[in-house]
């Protein structure tokens, strides 16, 4: 079976930043489970003090599991985009699934964020009446340009899947 001929810049130039992209994630996923195995297993992380709010403490008693996870879905996604190189109807297909799971990722965080910045809140104010800055509206600010950043790569992984889903584009694909 020949190759097709008409190969898009589109499905090229997309396959190749997400090689980047995606291998840049594998390593940076081992590094962080080798970084997390041997400087923070310490009692203070094992043993969380009861303050520490509860989606904190299991993202801290589950930070291996969490790493691993996202370690899958990257090398996942590194597979898929290398399939895509080689216009493989399979590696579009995965591709496809790896941008929405984007999406989808991007979209909880946009709405989990807040509850995770919540607690900063009460030691903001517990900072101000020592006498520190008022970093309220700072945090504010952080959180809206997250939210703002997790909707526009969301809308840029929903382009792209949507682009591979096209007819043209999936002619080039065997």
């Amino acid at each position: 079976m020949s190759a097709p001929q008409n190969k898009s810049v589109f499905v090229t130039v997309v396959g190749w930043i997400f090689v980047c992209l995606f291998g840049m994630g594998v390593l940076v996923s081992i590094l962080q489970a080798v970084m997390f195995a041997t400087l923070f297993d310490t009692p203070e992380l094992r043993n969380l003090p009861p303050e520490v709010p509860p989606l904190a403490a299991f993202m801290f008693r589950n930070v291996m599991w969490i790493i691993l996870s996202i370690w899958l879905l990257t090398a996942f996604g590194l597979v898929s985009a290398i399939g895509l190189l080689m216009r493989r109807e399979w590696g579009r297909r995965c591709f496809i699934a790896v941008m929405v799971i984007n999406v989808i990722s991007n979209l909880v965080a946009a709405v989990m964020q807040p509850i995770f910045m919540a607690p900063m809140f009460e030691e903001i104010d517990k900072a101000a009446a020592r006498g520190a800055p008022d970093m309220t509206w700072f945090v504010i600010a952080i959180m809206i340009f997250g939210a703002l950043m997790a909707l526009a790569f969301a809308a840029l992984y929903g382009w792209i899947a949507r682009k591979l889903l096209s007819p043209q584009i999936a002619a080039e694909f065997r």
